[in-house]
């Protein structure tokens, strides 16, 4: 009775008197449970994934970051120390043709 009626209106009317045809009303209840919680485990798998997904692709994020941060702050900065000279404003027409031996 009472608790029929509450398991119907948990699943919701339709899957209830839909999934079986003909069967008797315990059969079809039965029937509508199981399918029904087959499909909340295929959802909660699927959005398992997903969310392990998103948290994969925001940790290769964070990698790429740190990778691009690294090479750009720590090694090409001590690597690629150039010895650039200093700013000339008072550079003439005649000195600015050559700097540090090479022709402009």
């Amino acid at each position: 009775g009472g608790c029929k009626k509450h398991l119907k209106d948990l699943l919701g009317n339709d899957s209830v008197h839909d999934v079986i045809c003909g069967a008797t009303d315990a059969f079809s209840l039965l029937f509508a449970i199981k399918a029904k919680l087959l499909s909340l485990r295929q959802l909660s798998q699927r959005m398992a994934d997903s969310h392990q997904t998103r948290v994969s692709q925001a940790q290769v994020k964070d990698q790429v970051t740190s990778t691009i941060d690294f090479t750009q702050w720590q090694y090409l900065r001590s690597h690629l120390f150039s010895s650039i000279p200093p700013v000339r404003p008072n550079l003439s027409d005649a000195d600015a043709s050559t700097v540090a031996g090479f022709e402009i």
